[in-house]
């Protein structure tokens, strides 16, 4: 696990009241840290904070729901319906913990966005994920609400765009419908993202994207990424790429895989 400091006092350079990806921070990369979590975290699908539990929530090893602290605490207790490709708690009270479907059900071809039940990991709502224009997109890379507006963001690999260099777009969803509304295409292959308090939006690219194991902003308007940092090697392992905002010590946190 690594944390990395950001700088909360970016200015608002667009005048609309929200950092948006294009006015960056300084972000340094702390010392990595080695866990002694056990072999069944070692690869985690999906990360995010809990702002209930002062936790990480995760999902690892298929379909196990387990709880992380910052110190690498681990437990796991309980059990998904399906691989979540992205976590998320809706700002505000209550808390909602939302995931979607890693891939596509070959069932229902389709990805669904999930209510899941904190204490259990049990759903307790689905609705399918549904573009205008496109068939059923296949995969997902991650969940974020912002945290001001409570938009919910994801990354999806869309079908109807196999052929192109475009395939992944970042969207906004409705939590209620599932209908996903494009913002713009990715340029790179990121993993996992995550919004900062300042609701700044970060991502990381896969091993094999254009520009690999670098943390960039994305811009919630139009998509655009800058890159911020890169990762040192061997901190990124496969199927085990995620960060995490954790608001109580203001660090991302990066989830290498392997216990680290």
């Amino acid at each position: 696990e690594q944390s990395a400091g950001t700088n909360p006092t970016n200015a608002d350079t667009a005048g609309d009241g929200l950092l948006d990806g294009s006015e960056v921070l300084v972000t340094t990369l702390l010392e990595p840290t080695a866990l002694p979590l056990p072999t069944e975290t070692s690869a985690v699908t999906a990360l995010t904070w809990s702002p209930t539990l002062n936790e990480f929530v995760f999902n690892c090893c298929g379909r196990r729901f387990g709880r992380l602290s910052s110190t690498g605490d681990v437990s796991v207790f309980g059990l998904f319906d399906r691989t979540a490709g992205g976590l998320a708690f809706m700002p505000g009270p209550g808390s909602e913990l939302y995931a979607i479907d890693r891939e596509w059900d070959e069932e229902t071809l389709s990805l669904s966005l999930r209510r899941i039940d904190p204490a259990s990991g049990s759903e307790l709502s689905a609705v399918p994920v549904t573009l205008s224009g496109f068939t059923s997109p296949l995969y997902s890379n991650d969940l974020a609400f912002h945290p001001q507006s409570g938009v919910l963001f994801s990354i999806l690999f869309i079908e109807a765009e196999l052929e192109a260099d475009d395939a992944w777009n970042l969207v906004t969803l409705d939590p209620a419908t599932g209908v996903a509304t494009v913002v713009g295409d990715i340029s790179e292959e990121f993993e996992e993202m995550t919004f900062d308090e300042t609701g700044t939006l970060f991502a990381l690219s896969d091993a094999t994207s254009a520009t690999p194991s670098t943390l960039f902003t994305l811009n919630t308007t139009d998509a655009q990424a800058t890159a911020v940092l890169s990762l040192p090697n061997g901190f990124d392992y496969e199927d085990s790429r995620n960060i995490a905002f954790n608001p109580d010590d203001g660090l991302l946190y990066h989830y290498g895989g392997g216990g680290v």
